[in-house]
């Protein structure tokens, strides 16, 4: 729902932008494009000038996209495209774009979900744990659509090459990457404030139109108002005329009533029939997320050729490792252990208990295996016998 708290380990300031813009209540206004059952289409900042097409924006999402896979476990769908049709029913209630959209589960320890430019949509195991049902996962996965289909990023984006840089035109993909990198280099020399106004804006726009798209696709929009309510802790509070004149009215409030205001049912016929068995699939689904066991780091590893699995695995605290002098040894050292390996296949052979030692070495023939402690005792090992020799 906060689409900058986690997006922003990476590129949090380049989202943040702003000047003076209008204020919340014009700049939400919406009317309809296309009679009853068209988009909502708002006054401003989704019309700011934006200098990125849909594919730059998806070469931009390439190069982030690896870095937040890797800093955050993977969860694989259990039904491999339960969030992919769910996210194609979605969009298909919305104007056709060339953005290819990526759905992940990720987990992370919080209630959110956040989306990068170009089609990545990231939701944590934890807030899909915390949906009662279908329709507030439509919702949630709608108003992350909601930021990437107004092309909130792009529009961010190019005003920070704008301030940053003066650079308004972009060409080919080495192009994109090549301003990307000078952005990143020049913006600690001209950083600029978070602007919270803006962020407010964009919103409540990925609201509105995740309260559209959702209800088109056959989905309450009320449970929506509901699962916000539940994750921002309001309570039901809408704040009142006093709260807003003293300036006491949160911003989640505010939030909470513009989507209560925003939640009415459209005409039937724009609205697609749910499928019958949606609210069973979900739950089932639902409890293969938050049972699942394969959560891992996606890895990038430039130039793999092979990874293979150590029975018993080393210890992750290693700080040495070597090959010997004839290439058909490795050993690694941490503070308690030497670990004895065959180069090729790599095979963890046998583990020395060797605290408190310096570094191992291997002996001119590779044939052994020589250390001391900090007592100076001498310990040679023989590979082939695996057990101790005298010296």
């Amino acid at each position: 729902m906060d689409r900058f708290r986690y997006f922003g380990l990476f590129i949090f300031f380049l989202f943040v932008f702003g000047h003076n813009y209008l204020s919340l209540a014009q700049t939400t206004s919406a009317q309809s494009n296309g009679g009853p059952c068209g988009m909502p289409v708002f006054s401003s900042v989704v019309n700011e000038p934006n200098n990125l097409s849909e594919q730059q924006e998806e070469w931009l999402g390439e190069i982030l996209a690896p870095a937040i896979q890797k800093a955050f476990n993977v969860i694989p769908d259990p039904e491999n495209d339960y969030l992919d049709k769910l996210g194609e029913r979605i969009l298909a209630q919305l104007p056709p774009g060339k953005i290819h959209y990526h759905f992940t589960i990720i987990d992370l320890p919080a209630n959110d979900s956040f989306g990068i430019p170009g089609g990545h949509i990231y939701l944590s195991r934890k807030i899909i744990a915390l949906a009662q049902n279908e329709d507030e996962l439509a919702g949630l996965l709608a108003h992350e659509i909601g930021h990437i289909v107004t092309r909130q990023g792009g529009i961010d984006l190019s005003h920070a090459f704008q301030t940053v840089l003066g650079i308004s035109q972009f060409g080919d993909q080495k192009d994109v990457i090549d301003k990307w990198n000078r952005l990143l280099d020049m913006y600690a020399t001209k950083p600029e404030k978070y602007n919270r106004k803006r962020e407010d804006i964009e919103q409540l726009i990925a609201d509105r139109i995740a309260l559209y798209a959702m209800t088109r696709a056959g989905y309450q929009p009320s449970r929506f108002v509901e699962f916000f309510d539940r994750l921002a802790q309001t309570g039901g509070n809408r704040g009142s005329f006093w709260t807003d004149m003293f300036g006491k009215t949160s911003r989640n409030s505010k939030r909470l009533r513009e989507l209560l205001r925003a939640s009415s049912p459209l005409a039937q016929n724009c609205v697609v029939p749910q499928p019958a068995d949606a609210s069973v699939r979900f739950l089932k689904w639902q409890n293969e997320v938050i049972g699942s066991r394969f959560a891992t780091a996606q890895e990038a590893v430039p130039g793999l050729i092979a990874k293979i699995a150590l029975k018993p695995p080393l210890r992750s605290d290693l700080h040495s490792l070597q090959f010997s002098p004839d290439g058909k040894y490795m050993l690694a050292q941490d503070d308690n252990s030497v670990f004895v390996l065959s180069a090729n296949p790599v095979t963890n052979l046998f583990t020395i208990d060797a605290p408190d030692t310096y570094p191992a070495q291997f002996t001119a023939d590779s044939s052994g295996i020589v250390f001391y402690d900090k007592e100076l005792r001498v310990e040679k090992w023989d590979i082939e016998k695996q057990q101790r020799s005298s010296i």
